[in-house]
């Protein structure tokens, strides 16, 4: 059997000349023709479904299930859109599935340096013995 012949093929190919002509036996090879194309099919709409779910983070779509289950990615994909053109659409039609967009990035930290806080208490008038204990805790660090 080739890598491109199907199994029906390949299954008719074996058959001795005089069984090829039994109906019972067509019959059969008709059911696993049509299995294998249903086969062929969720194979196909399983690795775009796939493609779709993998590029969902990059996206920023907080719901890839649901997003899957409102469009029919497999239609749209196998047609003349891409990857790009489906998300674009979906944005599109239903923003409330992904994540809004910051126009700034967040602080990582927001402590204050120890000698900031220093300076800040000398300016204050903050008490000497209160700045000593301050430097002495800096110091130990």
């Amino acid at each position: 059997m080739s890598e491109n012949e199907s199994i029906t093929a390949s299954l008719r190919n074996a058959l001795p000349e005089a069984l090829r002509q039994d109906p019972a036996l067509e019959g059969a090879l008709q059911q696993v023709a049509k299995l294998e194309a249903e086969h062929s099919v969720a194979t196909r709409r399983h690795e775009l479904e796939r493609r779709f779910l993998e590029r969902a983070p990059r996206e920023g779509l907080l719901y890839p299930g649901d997003a899957l289950k409102l469009e029919d990615v497999s239609a749209e994909l196998q047609g003349d859109t891409g990857l790009d053109q489906l998300y674009r659409n979906l944005k599109a039609a239903r923003p409330y599935l992904f994540a809004r967009q910051t126009t700034a990035p967040e602080k990582l930290a927001t402590r204050q340096p120890e000698h900031e806080k220093l300076r800040e208490a000398w300016k204050a008038g903050g008490l000497t013995r209160q700045v000593q204990i301050a430097r002495d805790a800096l110091k130990r660090r």
